[in-house]
């Protein structure tokens, strides 16, 4: 004899979800609701004032090498070797230990020898010497 199977199935979620979603529902409101704001440090930014780029600018020490070995341009005038040496030392002792940043430019044709040498003077001073390297745009063309 068959039995006919009219009735409708009846579909429960299964119990061991409900527990998942719950859990998972309070750990997101756990995280989006934060009971206080996060403290840090408050910190201080810098006001950028045209009166004070120049005068940081005027601090810096530059130091540009020529093809001239025998002299070496600091801050804008002319020494010779040894003048320059008496003169860069003094202007380093006078700057606090975390202030000693030497800026370095070359012009074309610098010998390499010259460069070192005084890069490595620099070093020997105390400061720490930063080479400015100007870009320029190369431009490839096709064929």
């Amino acid at each position: 004899m068959k039995i006919s199977r009219r009735g409708k199935l009846l579909v429960d979620v299964p119990a061991s979800a409900t527990g998942d979603i719950a859990f998972n529902l309070i750990v997101f409101f756990l995280i989006c609701a934060a009971p206080k704001p996060e403290g840090g440090r408050v910190q201080e930014f810098p006001k950028s004032d045209e009166e004070t780029k120049q005068t940081d600018e005027k601090k810096n020490i530059e130091v540009l090498l020529t093809a001239n070995e025998r002299t070496v341009t600091l801050n804008e005038r002319t020494y010779p070797m040894e003048d320059f040496k008496r003169e860069f030392t003094r202007l380093i002792k006078a700057r606090p230990a975390n202030d000693r940043v030497v800026f370095v430019k070359e012009e074309a044709n610098v010998e390499f020898e010259h460069l070192v040498h005084v890069w490595f003077f620099i070093q020997d001073t105390g400061a720490t010497a930063s080479l400015e390297i100007e870009e320029t745009e190369v431009r490839v063309t096709g064929r």
